[in-house]
């Protein structure tokens, strides 16, 4: 009770840490009201914002099959805020979205116009002033799948030792590449492909064995001037080199592996065969001309290495006549993995002339 009655106001407003105290909260209410009088709102613009311009995920693509195939990439838009100056002070571009207007989108447009609208992103108290530019217009189509065949091809000539018989076959995709690929993309673009071909990537150097390379999705259309280039860092270019952001086909795959074959090409004689023989004859007891009497063929180098000769598919010797009424042969060559530089079908004329001790099939 004596400490209460020692508590005066009279002592309280003659304490100095009291009235510190007091004139600092006087202090901070009246800077904070005439900040409040004195400049209570102010705008802000942010500039170069990205907008989320889709159909992704909207009935115009689920129900009607719509995209928007421009390059949306290009657009970069001005955003004007307006609210209190402790408020709009604490803004960034993160607080906010521009999102466009694609509720009433439902058929094909060349030429659309869209609404570029603000949202927030937090519970901030403030207003959008302007969005500038306030429309953007896109081109929407309807967008399809459509499969192709897919061949191998290469920028430029295949180069081999052709002085000492090598030669290049054709490219070949690679046993892990399907033949068929899938595009998607606009109705209208995709009616544009003619062909679709697995690029590559080889530089002209000399081959002297077969080589797999990676390769790149090109797309051409029927004048054979290239649609899109799928290249292999990711991006995607025109026929002109120029960077495509937003391409209107997309195939399944846009890499894969090409296969470069070299050949081996030689010059060598032609030797019929015989079977069904006696035990007691072979077939060099047989004598006989061919004509043509050696061929051109080509093939892997280390299997054309090994070879001396190429041997004719076997004549039955019960058919060869001792009165030389049957002594000619049309035969073909038995070809395993070579191939005649001519025609696989070339036809042998074998002529046998007599045999050893006229040993004849009776």
């Amino acid at each position: 009770m004596k400490l209460l009655s020692d508590f005066t106001f009279k002592k309280l407003i003659n304490n100095k840490k009291f009235l510190i105290a007091v004139s600092l909260i006087i202090s901070i209410f009246i800077w904070f009201s005439a900040a409040i009088l004195r400049n209570p709102v102010r705008e802000k613009t942010f500039s170069d914002i990205a907008a989320n311009i889709t159909l992704k995920d909207t009935v115009a693509a689920e129900k009607y099959g719509l995209q928007i195939v421009s390059d949306v990439s290009q657009f970069k838009f001005s955003v004007t805020v307006k609210g209190s100056t402790h408020v709009i002070s604490g803004v960034t571009k993160e607080d906010f979205t521009l999102k466009a207007d694609v509720s009433n989108i439902n058929e094909p447009n060349d030429n659309c116009t869209l609404k570029i609208v603000p949202e927030k992103l937090t519970d901030e108290d403030y207003q959008f002033v302007a969005v500038e530019p306030a429309t953007v217009t896109v081109k929407i189509d309807r967008i399809s799948t459509k499969d192709f065949e897919l061949t191998a091809q290469t920028p430029v000539e295949i180069k081999t030792d052709t002085e000492n018989g090598y030669l290049a076959a054709e490219p070949a995709l690679n046993d892990t590449t399907e033949s068929k690929i899938r595009i998607e993309g606009s109705v209208n673009a995709l009616a544009e492909v003619k062909s679709v071909v697995a690029m590559a990537d080889y530089d002209g150097s000399l081959l002297s064995k077969a080589k797999t390379y990676d390769a790149y999705i090109v797309l051409y259309n029927a004048d054979n001037s290239i649609i899109y280039q799928y290249m292999l860092d990711g991006t995607v270019k025109d026929g002109d080199g120029n960077t495509v952001d937003t391409p209107e086909l997309m195939p399944e795959f846009t890499a894969t592996k090409v296969t470069l074959t070299v050949l081996k090409k030689a010059v060598l004689p032609v030797s019929p065969t015989f079977e069904n023989l006696p035990s007691d004859l072979t077939g060099s007891d047989i004598s006989y001309n061919v004509s043509p009497s050696e061929i051109t063929v080509t093939g892997p180098p280390d299997v054309i290495a090994k070879l001396k000769q190429i041997n004719l598919k076997a004549i039955d010797y019960r058919s060869i006549s001792a009165d030389g009424s049957n002594r000619i042969f049309k035969v073909k060559a038995d070809l395993e993995k070579i191939k005649l530089s001519e025609d696989d079908e070339t036809v042998f004329t074998v002529t046998v002339t007599g045999i050893k001790d006229n040993k004849f099939y009776k």
